[in-house]
């Protein structure tokens, strides 16, 4: 029964965050970014944005 209560365990989407630490001490360094996966997850996934975005348009229109 507690077995549900229980979170399942993490998993992170990339691993190379050691080995860049390790690699750069001491610089700051920065992912590159993918505007296009950035805009999908969070207008299209997102429930809250997309109806902020809608509001804000509609007002605008």
């Amino acid at each position: 029964m507690t077995r549900w209560l229980q979170a399942p365990p993490e998993a992170k989407a990339s691993r190379a965050h050691a080995s860049v630490a390790l690699y750069v001490a001491g610089h700051a360094v920065w992912t590159p970014r993918d505007y296009t996966a950035l805009s999908r997850e969070g207008f299209q996934k997102n429930a809250v944005v997309h109806r902020a975005v809608r509001l804000v348009a509609e007002a605008a229109a």
